[in-house]
């Protein structure tokens, strides 16, 4: 099976970084509706939307940003029981970093192999190196890349 492995300058892709949503969450929201051509104009809407992905607004309501739905239809089919993994919450603490410590080392592991490809494509060796280059749909940093099949 052939699978995309990155499409850096692919239109239909906005690239956002986690980080730069922490640095400057209203400029991230305004980035994503002007992407999806959505209230752009409205500072109401705007607003509304900053504030509903405020880490205030998801600690406070972290129910709507579990597993919970999935997890209920899934895990029957899988043999667990149907709350099974229905405990934790995606809302953690809001700032960055705090991930490396949790994942055990083959975890990041994989996730470094599965980084690779990426690499190869991009010569971009890190996720960093790849944030610093302002990738985003109106960079032409990148030009050539492509989307990459393999």
């Amino acid at each position: 099976m052939r699978k995309r492995v990155c499409c850096v300058q692919d239109s239909n892709v906005l690239w956002l970084f986690y980080e730069d949503m922490l640095e400057d969450l209203e400029g991230t929201v305004r980035k994503v509706a002007k992407f999806i051509d959505c209230g752009t104009k409205d500072d109401a809407i705007i607003e509304e939307a900053v504030k509903r992905s405020s880490f205030k607004f998801m600690s406070e309501n972290s129910h709507k940003f579990d597993e919970h739905v999935s997890k209920r239809l899934r895990n029957p089919a899988m043999g667990l029981p149907p709350d099974a993994g229905s405990t934790g919450s995606k809302v953690r603490q809001g700032s960055k970093g705090s991930g490396k410590v949790k994942l055990p080392e083959d975890i990041q592991a994989a996730l470094y192999a599965k980084w690779a490809p990426v690499q190869e494509v991009t010569g971009f060796e890190t996720y960093e190196d790849m944030r610093r280059a302002g990738i985003s749909t109106e960079s032409t940093i990148c030009d050539g890349f492509g989307c990459v099949l393999s």
